[in-house]
């Protein structure tokens, strides 16, 4: 059944609906993109095969399944005829909008940490304001309403859709980029049977502006990159990328990104930090849960983690996104960083701790023989 008649009511007001519920930035655009943006979809799609063919995306095999979900999205969910495109914000940039001073980096540790990962799992946090919204929605206005909320876990191209949505544009340092929002969003999906045309974000003359924006001249993010991931414009090799090796990879990281462990941890913003679009922002933080760091990040140390137990790591890391790269990925991260840093006293700490222990995990042992060899060439 169509979701349509009651909907239709709210039309005027469905905007402010979704923005008393923290949901500023919002569009809806028809699953059926060959309708509407057939260039624009094929442009995606074939810019996608062309980066799995020259195998840009490391190790992520993943990405190499579920290809006809990826070009055909109404397979993903029974009924679905179109998308809700959230951008929820997490951080803002250098200066703010309505604001005399420059917002407070944190201190310590953290600053390692990417701004996306300093809070809780946004994952588990959006999926359930966003199935909360909908539930409402439904119970309120159309019971009719079918929906399902994906947030980064599904072969969905979110990039491209909230694009063709009209919500922004995408960089040469290939995140989607909002004119007075930046860059530092998460974009969130909710896959539904509502009529396309319920509402637009803003006049299709102003959105279609924004989706054909481009950087220009500026190539600073390029430039910015501490291990040259950004090949060429809007093309990302993570073979290459800090962001990949310290979070994705079970493995150990190639000899030449091991010095970029001196001033990160895990992930990395300089793309988007050093993005112009990213200097003057509004204020937005988005849902509380993205207001706040958690306290315990900011006192740890390399050594800490490099030494990190089972229980240790479930009680300091959990629910937080630094769990994607597993306990093991995190103490190879802390010992990159110590080696990196020339704290030749720590590491030698961390190495007797893991010396003769039965239940060391590989990843550890392999990190430890690779820096034995790298500091024997020093």
């Amino acid at each position: 059944m169509t979701s349509q008649a009651p909907l239709r009511q709210l039309q005027p007001h469905i905007q402010d609906f979704f923005k008393s519920e923290g949901l500023a930035h919002v569009s809806l655009l028809e699953l059926t993109p060959v309708h509407h943006h057939p260039e624009n979809w094929r442009r995606h799609t074939r810019a996608l095969k062309q980066w799995l063919q020259k195998k840009k995306h490391a190790q992520m095999h993943f990405m190499e399944r579920n290809t006809e979900l990826r070009e055909n999205p109404q397979r993903l969910m029974e009924n679905a005829s179109s998308a809700f495109l959230f951008l929820i914000p997490y951080a803002t940039g250098k200066r703010v909008r309505r604001q005399a001073t420059t917002p407070e980096e944190p201190q310590g540790f953290i600053q390692k940490i990417a701004r996306y990962a300093r809070h809780k799992d946004y994952h588990k946090v959006i999926k359930k304001r966003l199935n909360q919204t909908m539930t409402t929605l439904a119970e309120t206005v159309d019971s009719s309403l079918e929906f399902r909320v994906v947030v980064d876990s599904a072969p969905f191209l979110e990039r491209a859709h909230a694009q063709m949505a009209g919500l922004g544009f995408v960089g040469k340092n290939t995140m989607l980029i909002r004119p007075g929002l930046g860059s530092y969003f998460f974009i969130a999906t909710v896959l539904t049977n509502a009529p396309s045309d319920l509402f637009s974000l803003e006049s299709t003359k102003r959105s279609t502006a924004i989706e054909n924006l481009d950087c220009g001249s500026c190539n600073l993010c390029v430039e910015a990159c501490p291990t040259d991931a950004l090949t060429e414009a809007r093309s990302l090799d993570a073979n290459r990328c800090f962001s990949f090796w310290s979070i994705e990879s079970r493995q150990t990281a190639p000899d030449g990104i091991v010095p970029t462990f001196k001033d990160l941890f895990f992930g990395c913003d300089i793309c988007q930090s050093v993005c112009p679009y990213n200097h003057v922002t509004s204020d937005d933080r988005g849902f509380p849960e993205f207001q706040s760091t958690s306290s315990s990040l900011n006192r740890l140390t390399l050594l800490q983690i490099a030494c990190l137990s089972q229980q240790e790591y479930e009680s300091l890391f959990g629910g937080l996104p630094l769990t994607r790269a597993k306990r093991a990925g995190l103490i190879r991260n802390a010992l990159y960083g110590l080696f990196a840093n020339e704290d030749w006293g720590a590491l030698e700490r961390a190495r007797a701790h893991w010396k003769g222990q039965e239940n060391c995990p590989e990843l550890v042992q392999s990190t430890l023989d690779q820096l034995h060899r790298l500091q024997s060439k020093l």
